[in-house]
This record gives structure tokens, C-alpha cells and sequence, in this order.
């Protein structure tokens, strides 16, 4: 057959639609040439547009874009080359926005109603509007804030809706079976888990969103992470109930009517003619010769430009702020038109990098005192917890910033000498703290031989990401008072600053650390008073507020202080800054200060009398240091394996995130839902799930073979609570070894927290 020789005779050769015939795989519904390419075109039997195909230079640097989008590179919302390592990418839903550029002849629609009917189709195409970012609070960096509950409610329910359509699916197609063969095995072990690693990726980029204040422009990015998940996840359902079966059948014929799917692009002929059959949209890119005198062309036109639906603006902007979008890396790293681009590029999503990292303290000097014992040299990750407190430092050693002190009276400046203190009892945690599930209790009566860390390190410090639960536990109204009120003040930047730390990543701060920062005196101090010099700049402590009726100090005074006041004054001024000008918290004050825990609104009075809202800021406390550390201590025994790459790190969270809650929060989403720790639920066989997930995590611990159980452990109550008891005594003396102390224990979840479920 004659080839057109040159653009006028492709031009010339467009044809009327002829009345009854039908195209060939070869025909051109519509045919476009591709710029910058010596003779390239790119045609469709069944779409009426061309879109712009990935040509990307290796010289060009790869980005996000103003609306947190990758441009061409966004593989479920524009059309790309087909992947036979994972051919779903092509069954996703087509982006609305192309919907334009289509004819009004051209039969895009499910005529046997094939595709799922999802309940809001529209989640994964919302445009990012400003008022999705609720601020919390205002820096002197920029805003902090989550993504607003309206859009949150709109993915969660999305979410769900996935997971429920898929299990069925893969439960059904890629379930283990006794029968299978070795190599079946494997191959459905693969399906098995890539979709669940998916749905997994799609939980944590929304918990993200849900938990982890952050700046307008990283809210913006997670958005963007979770609506390009999803897409992956119905375009994977979607291919598995429609294009799938559609492929396996050789008498499937749907020529006239494919179904509005993203479609692939593609330079093999075969793969055009089997997926025009089948009813998906496809752009072959061929070479000017395959268009001959004989070749049926209803439309030649311009590419549809990838940035004539998103923005190709490489700087971010909110309410006036502007920031560079990132770069991740050039064009060497994918091949464009490749049959691995999405494996390529999901290697730099947001979802697969380890979300939770190692913590450090806020104040490296700190690492050098005297009081650190030598477990905390690693900064350790550490609580007392309920059932292993002692009493709060102030009834063991006087007040944090005292006058003159009987033991330095001796000398001025120099350190006090120290009189031995027997190590203090522990008392039982107040009445109104809620217990843990009776597996808790037995497997610590297990471990009674560990040496507690009072007993260890007396007064000793360790470091915390969040305060110390026995903080709380003080006597007298009014400082519980208000170290609960403020808390709660300060709380999301402090859970914010723990789950995602800034670049530095330090954090941990000691117990006197954090008794004075939840006091709330965010003030000024003149540093000439000071002996010891504070660690933070002078135009930072300059930037504090002169508190209204200073106590009175001199440099006289402070000569007559122990140098562990001394410091402790000079930690005073450093966690003013960290509070009042990092975070931008002004000084506490009771009276005027109005927050809300869920739809309680707590005032002074509350703060003060209210025990169950008491409970429940500590149960979430409780819960949230308790994965805190068992993330810490997973990172520290598996170091070498999280050093080796951020794809161990990543999936050895997913891992261990799904231990304690189905959507792997770190924080308790508990406005959201009541069950946000399935480790301490009442019920025995609520708990069998999150425990093997647990030992199952811990098996990869030296010594953590013992755990592993048969199936029948699980089934008979008194075999799985002995079991349930070696677990948690396992993963406490694995603690203990590291840490010298017991770990936080995760309490269950108070009665009156349902109270406070779906709050704004």
C-alpha cells in the first residue's frame, strides 16, 4: 500500500465518517504529530484526541508543579505506555478534564453498566482549593495545619469503599490455597501483596493528612499522594473485574464502545488491536509509512498538551506565600515509554518513604551531663508508664527552679555535692487512669525481676518525644490543673513535631524539660543573669514577651543556686524560645485560655475537675508514646537493615503500623474512631489480629522464633492468653535490655471517649 509522503497528503486524506464501516486497528479516529519527532505520529481507532505523549529529556530535571501534581508523569491521570509488569495502570477511570477534547460522536460508555459504580467518583479529581487547609496554628515559619474534615471525611469514606470492593477480589483470586503449586503459590503471594502493600500506602497517606499538622504546600503534596493512590486502587479493581475478563475471552468484541478508562499509549501494533477489541481507549505511535492511501482518517489535529489540564508552574503558592515545588531527580532515572515507569517512579512517592524517623534531643549538649545514664547515649525513646511510675520530680527533689540550696551554700558556683537518696517507691497510678487488658497485667508480673529504672539511675534523665505520663499524676488541683490545660494548648505542634520532625530532627526533650515547658511561662529572662548561658540565640530570646511581674533574680542569687538549678534556669529560657518563638505558643494562661479535646471544650474548670477528660488525655498519651517506642526500638535492633535503604524503612513500617489500628496511625484518630488500639481491647479474640501481627513483626528480633505459634494457639482462649503474656514479656525485656526500663504500657480506651467521636 502507497505511504503518504508528506503532512499535505495526511491532511488531504482526512475522510467523512462512511456509514456503516468500521475501523480497522490501524485506522485513525483522530491522528496528530508528534513535535520534535522526525515523522512520528500518534493515532486512535476509538478516542477522539491525541494526548501528548512522555518524551522526557535526560537533561531535564523531574518536579512536582504548582498543584502538587508530577504533569505527564502523573500515571493514572494521564495516558501512558503500557506496563505488562503492571497492566492495571491502564483500567483507570479517564481524567474528566480530557472528557473536553472529545467529540461528540465518539462512544465513550459502559453499555453492559461493567464498571463499578463508585460513590463518589469525583475523590480523586477534586482541585486543590485553599480553603482545604485548615490552620491550626501560626508560626513564625508560615501556617501549620491538616487538611480540612470535609475533604478528609470524603477520602476516608473513599477508602473504605476500596477496601471493601477489593477483599472480596483478592481474598477470591489471590488467597492462599492448600492445593497451589510451589510456583502458584508465589505468583498469587505476589498479587496477593502488591495490592495490600497498595491499600496499605493509601491508609498512611491518609492517616498523614488526619495526624500530622504540617504547611499548606506539604498538606497539598499528601492530598495529591492520596488521590494518586487511589486511582491505582480502582484502576486495579476495574481491570480485575472488567478488563481482565475482557482480555482472557477471544470472542470479546467492543469496537464500538469503549469505556472511559485512562487507556494506554503504545508503539506495538499487537497491543493496539488487542485493546481496541476490547473496548479500551489506545494511541499507537507509528512511524509515518503505516499511514497509506488505505488508511480511514476522521481527524487530524494537535496533541492534547498535558499542561492544558494541569499546571506546568513549577512554584507552589498559598495566600500570597510562595515556594519552589521539589525536584526528586532528572530524566536518567525513568525511561519514558518503558514498561516500568510506574515501579520507577512509586520508588520517590511520598507514601513509600519512612514517615516516622529517628528523633534526637533538642539539645545535643544535653547528651553530656552527668545525669544521662549510658542507656540514653543512643537518645532513647522512653516513658515509665502506669503501672511502672514513680512519683512526679517534684516530690522527690523540690521544684525544678529553686532559691539558694542547702547542699551548695558550701560553695557558690561549683556543683553541689551529692547525699544518697534511697530510690522512692512507686505508688499506683491515680484511680482514674484506665487499665490496660488483662494480658498486660499477667505478662508483667512475668518480668518482675527487671530492675526498675528508679532503681537504676535514681533521679537519672532520659529522653522523651512527648511528656512523660507521671507528669500528670501530681498532687495538688492546681498544677495538674494546668499541665493538663496547657497541654492540650500545645499539643498538635508537639504530636506534629514527633511524627514528622523538622530536618534536624531533634525533639526529645527531658521529664524537667517537659514539666517546664507544660507550665506555660513562655517568658523573657534577661540572659546577664544567668550563670549558665542558655543554648539559644539572643535575638530568639529577645523575641519573648516580659512576663508581667517578674520574680526577682540577680547573678548574687544565682551564685547561691546548685548547678542543677542553674541549668534548669538556663533550660527555662531555651524551652521559651523553643515554645513562644518556634511555636509560636504565647505564655499559658488559664483564665482566657479555650481549647477543644474532641467537643469538650476545656476551660479552667474543667481542667481542674473534669477526671474522665483526664483519663482520656492520658490513654491517647499512653498509646501514642507506646508505638512511639516500639518503633524506636525496631529501628535500633534492625539498624543495619534500615540503614541499608528507605525501601526496608518504609515497608518495615507498614508492617509494624498495622499492628495497632486498620488505617496504621501513629496518633489515635479518636474523633474518628473509638477503635484505636486493638492490642488492649477487653475481649481476648478482639486482640488475636493486632498480637500476631505483633509476633509476627518481632520474629525478625534475635530471639523472636520463640513466638511463632501454630494456628490452633489462636483458637483456644487460655493457649492464646499464656501465649498473648510471652509476647508482651518478650517485647519488654527486649526494652528493658536498651532502655533500662519497662516500656509505656497503651491503656484502653476510657468510656466517656465516645463522647467526643466526630469532632471538627
Amino acid at each position: 500500500m502507497e505511504p503518504l509522503r508528506s503532512d499535505e497528503e495526511v491532511a488531504a486524506s482526512r475522510s467523512s465518517t462512511r456509514k456503516g464501516e468500521k475501523l480497522k486497528a490501524t485506522d485513525c479516529r483522530c491522528l496528530a504529530k508528534i513535535s520534535g519527532e522526525d515523522d512520528m505520529w500518534i493515532s486512535s481507532p476509538n478516542v477522539s484526541f491525541a494526548p501528548e505523549p512522555i518524551l522526557q529529556r535526560r537533561d531535564t530535571a523531574l518536579t512536582y508543579h504548582a498543584d502538587g501534581m508530577l504533569g505527564p508523569f502523573e500515571l493514572f491521570k494521564w495516558p501512558q505506555a503500557f506496563d505488562l509488569l503492571e497492566p492495571h495502570g491502564l483500567a483507570a477511570p479517564m481524567n474528566p478534564k480530557l472528557w473536553r477534547h472529545l467529540d461528540a460522536d465518539t462512544p465513550l460508555h459502559d453499555t453492559a453498566v461493567d464498571l463499578p459504580i463508585f460513590a463518589d467518583p469525583d475523590v480523586p479529581w477534586l482541585s486543590w482549593e485553599t480553603s482545604y487547609f485548615k490552620s491550626q496554628l501560626e508560626l513564625p515559619t508560615g501556617e501549620v495545619g491538616v487538611l480540612h474534615p470535609g475533604v478528609r471525611a470524603q477520602f476516608r469514606d473513599a477508602a473504605q469503599e476500596a477496601v471493601q470492593g477489593i477483599e472480596p477480589i483478592w481474598k477470591e483470586r489471590f488467597g492462599e490455597r492448600k492445593s497451589d503449586t510451589p510456583e502458584l503459590a508465589t505468583r498469587r503471594g505476589s498479587h496477593r501483596r502488591y495490592i495490600l502493600l497498595r491499600l496499605s500506602h493509601m491508609w498512611r497517606a491518609l492517616s498523614t493528612v488526619e495526624e500530622v499538622p504540617m504547611s499548606p504546600f506539604d498538606i497539598l503534596m499528601w492530598f495529591r499522594e492520596f488521590q494518586r493512590i487511589l486511582l491505582e486502587v480502582r484502576a486495579w479493581w476495574i481491570y480485575m473485574v472488567v478488563v481482565q475478563p475482557r482480555l482472557n475471552n477471544p470472542e470479546m468484541e467492543a469496537f464500538a464502545s469503549p469505556l472511559a478508562l485512562r487507556g494506554i499509549v503504545t508503539t506495538r501494533l499487537t497491543v493496539v488491536q488487542d485493546m481496541y477489541r476490547v473496548g479500551i481507549p489506545v494511541w499507537w505511535i507509528r512511524p509515518r509509512h503505516t499511514l497509506t492511501k488505505s488508511t480511514i482518517i476522521f481527524k487530524s489535529d494537535k496533541l492534547v498538551a498535558w499542561n492544558t489540564i494541569m499546571s506546568a508552574d513549577k512554584e507552589m503558592v498559598h495566600r500570597g506565600i510562595r515556594r519552589p515545588a521539589p525536584a526528586w531527580g532528572h530524566g536518567d532515572i525513568v525511561r519514558p515509554l518503558s514498561e516500568n515507569l510506574a515501579f520507577q517512579l512509586r520508588r520517590y512517592s511520598l507514601s513509600v518513604k519512612p514517615m516516622v524517623a529517628k528523633l534526637l534531643p533538642v539539645w545535643p549538649e544535653d547528651m553530656d551531663k552527668p545525669d544521662v545514664p549510658a542507656s540514653a547515649q543512643t537518645p532513647a525513646i522512653s516513658d515509665p508508664g502506669p503501672q511502672s511510675v514513680g512519683l512526679s520530680r517534684e516530690h522527690r527533689s523540690g521544684p525544678a527552679i529553686a532559691g539558694p540550696s542547702r547542699q551548695s551554700k558550701k560553695a557558690k558556683v561549683r556543683v553541689a555535692s551529692k547525699v544518697p537518696q534511697p530510690p522512692p517507691t512507686s505508688p499506683p497510678p491515680p484511680a482514674w487512669v484506665q487499665q490496660s487488658c488483662q494480658g498486660w497485667t499477667r505478662a508483667l508480673a512475668a518480668v518482675k525481676d527487671l530492675p526498675c529504672a528508679q532503681q537504676d539511675h535514681g533521679s537519672q534523665a532520659f529522653f522523651y518525644p512527648l511528656p512523660p505520663l507521671h507528669l500528670f499524676y501530681v498532687v495538688g488541683a492546681e498544677s495538674a490543673a494546668r499541665r493538663f490545660h496547657n497541654w492540650v494548648r500545645i499539643r498538635k505542634w508537639c504530636i506534629g513535631q514527633a511524627l514528622n520532625p523538622p530536618a534536624d530532627a531533634r525533639v526529645l526533650m527531658t521529664t524537667t524539660q517537659w514539666r517546664i515547658a507544660l507550665e506555660g511561662q513562655y517568658y523573657y529572662i534577661d540572659p546577664k543573669l544567668l550563670i549558665i548561658p542558655p543554648k539559644s540565640s539572643r535575638a530568639d530570646i529577645e523575641r519573648l514577651p516580659v512576663e508581667p511581674s517578674p520574680p526577682k533574680r540577680s547573678r548574687e542569687a544565682g551564685g547561691e543556686m546548685s548547678r542543677r538549678n542553674l541549668r534548669r534556669l538556663a533550660d527555662r529560657v531555651d524551652i521559651a524560645v523553643r515554645f513562644g518563638v518556634q511555636g509560636g505558643f504565647l505564655p499559658f494562661d488559664s483564665a482566657s485560655t479555650l481549647v477543644n479535646w474532641g467537643t469538650l471544650q476545656v476551660t479552667q474548670d474543667v481542667a481542674a475537675t473534669k477526671s474522665d477528660f483526664w483519663a482520656e488525655v492520658i490513654w491517647e498519651l499512653s498509646v501514642l508514646t507506646f508505638r512511639l517506642e516500639l518503633l524506636e526500638l525496631d529501628r535500633i535492633i534492625l539498624a543495619k537493615e534500615y540503614e541499608d535503604t528507605d525501601l526496608f524503612a518504609s515497608s518495615r513500617l507498614t508492617v509494624l503500623r498495622q499492628i495497632w489500628s486498620p488505617n496504621q496511625a501513629v496518633c489515635p484518630s479518636w474523633h474518628f474512631d473509638k477503635r484505636q488500639n486493638l492490642l488492649a481491647e477487653a475481649e481476648w479474640d478482639d486482640r488475636v489480629w493486632a498480637f500476631e501481627c505483633w509476633a509476627d513483626a518481632m520474629l525478625s528480633w534475635p530471639g523472636g522464633a520463640q513466638l511463632n505459634k501454630n494456628r490452633h494457639y489462636f483458637e483456644n482462649e487460655k493457649l492464646y492468653e499464656a501465649w498473648e503474656a510471652e509476647v508482651i514479656a518478650f517485647y519488654c525485656r527486649e526494652y528493658h535490655a536498651r532502655f533500662a526500663r519497662l516500656p509505656t504500657i497503651p491503656q484502653r480506651a476510657p468510656w466517656s471517649l465516645e463522647g467526643r467521636l466526630h469532632a471538627a
